[in-house]
Formats: C-alpha cells, sequence, structure tokens
C-alpha cells in the first residue's frame, strides 16, 4: 500500500475490496447453481427419453404378442374346423375326440349351429 493513503482511504480499499470478493463469491455460487440445474435438465430429459423408447418398445412386444396370439389362434380354428369335417364325414376317432374336448361350431350371425352328426 502506498504510504502517503490516509486511515479512510485504506478503509475504504478494504471495503472495496470486501465488496469485490462479495460479488465474486455471488457470482460463482450462481454459476454453480446454473450447471448444476444444468446438468439436472439433462439428466431428466435423458430419463424422459429412456421412458419413452421403454413405452415404445413395451408396445411393439405387446403388438408382436398379439399377432402370434392371432396366428395361433386361426391355426387352432383350422384344425378344429378340420376335426369338425371329419367328424362329420363319419370318422369315428374325430368325433370321440370332438366329443371329449367339446368341439362345436359356434354359429355366425344369421347362421344356423354345424353340429357333428351321428
Amino acid at each position: 500500500m502506498n504510504e502517503s493513503a490516509t486511515p479512510s482511504q485504506t478503509s475504504s480499499r478494504r471495503i472495496e475490496y470486501g465488496m469485490i470478493f462479495t460479488s465474486l463469491s455471488v457470482i460463482v455460487y450462481f454459476i454453480t447453481q446454473a450447471v448444476a440445474l444444468n446438468q439436472q435438465r439433462s439428466q431428466i430429459f435423458s430419463s424422459r427419453q429412456q421412458l419413452n423408447e421403454s413405452f415404445n418398445n413395451s408396445n411393439l412386444q405387446q403388438a408382436q404378442i398379439i399377432e402370434r396370439s392371432h396366428t395361433l389362434q386361426n391355426k387352432l380354428t383350422s384344425i378344429a374346423s378340420d376335426l369338425l369335417e371329419l367328424a362329420q364325414k363319419g370318422d369315428s376317432d374325430a368325433k370321440a375326440i370332438a366329443a371329449k374336448f367339446q368341439i362345436s361350431r359356434t354359429p355366425s350371425v344369421g347362421q344356423p349351429a354345424a353340429t357333428p352328426s351321428n
């Protein structure tokens, strides 16, 4: 410091240095808070994106399961129809299977029920 400085000037400089230090501390605090906020935003965005991807994958998997279920249902319906056809033609094994598992044709709207002939 300058020896010719009066005590009031020295005191004034100390106050200025204190204000500068306090201001810098506040600025550093706000910068760290802004950085932390930005990181949290990024994490939230990433989590939201992962959630959306999981949801889309889940829907896709459900659609595949439903498609396989429909395919299996169609195959089983075809097998049951073939079995009932054989039973109507007189195949005794087909009649026995149809009777054991109570397989019969359900009528569509406007159609009479088709049952195996005995």
